[in-house]
């Protein structure tokens, strides 16, 4: 029997009901998340992983978390334990940095005219954490000279709404689609998502805002735990 880990939290004993076949190995003022995992070694279909993202999800709806990407297995509570305190200083200070905050992002297609039509945007919310676990999986690309002093601008516009910010860029048909992420506390998350749609509004470019989300991107190497934990 394995057991696939969705996230890391506090233990706090007793859970709200998600429904979903949630379990929680606890160590210390630390838990994982975990619900017994059924599938082979074949790669996980959508409704799986938009399924193991609700399970996040519901829960950052009340807590902090530590979200892992899709595939990080345990065989047992044991190995649940060990998972959690192998870097227990590392996952308390994620969840202090993450408190009472929600990820929001910005998608914006970049010099797409060409002779190719460029990728479309992601239309909902389950493409749009698709679209973000496959750039999860490969390499952070480098924002261009312009592409900085553009995002620079972004940022400085939202001063005062957000505590932390990350970037990346990836080829997108004919041109470039730059993403910024945000790491925003959740009692001003109307007025960051109203004065980022002023600020790209006017700039002639498709984007898209999304969010909010728990914190993907600003746990980094936390998700390398995607080998299984033996018992």
């Amino acid at each position: 029997m394995k057991y696939l880990v969705h996230c890391i939290l506090r233990n706090r004993g007793a859970r709200p009901a998600g429904g979903r076949g949630v379990s929680f190995f606890a160590s210390g003022n630390l838990a994982a998340a975990v619900t017994l995992h059924s599938g082979g070694s074949t790669p996980p279909e959508a409704t799986q992983l938009l399924r193991y993202e609700r399970v996040i999800s519901d829960l950052h709806a009340v807590a902090p978390v530590i979200p892992l990407r899709y595939g990080c297995l345990v065989e047992d509570e044991a190995a649940a334990v060990r998972l959690l305190e192998e870097d227990r200083a590392r996952y308390e200070a994620l969840l202090e940095r993450v408190e009472n905050r929600v990820e929001m992002g910005l998608r914006v297609l970049w010099d797409a005219a060409g002779e190719g039509p460029p990728a479309p945007l992601p239309a909902t919310p389950g493409a749009a954490y698709l679209a973000a676990l496959r750039r999860r999986r490969g390499p952070e690309a480098e924002l261009t000279p312009a592409e900085r002093e553009w995002a620079s601008g972004v940022c400085a516009g939202l001063s005062g709404l957000y505590s932390e910010e990350r970037r990346e860029a990836r080829p997108a048909g004919a041109g470039r689609l730059v993403s910024l992420y945000f790491l925003v506390p959740r009692p001003v998350v109307g007025r960051f998502r109203a004065r980022l749609r002023r600020i790209v509004s006017g700039q002639g470019r498709t984007f898209l805002v999304s969010g909010p989300w728990p914190p993907y991107n600003f746990v980094n190497g936390v998700d390398s735990h995607e080998a299984s934990y033996a018992g």
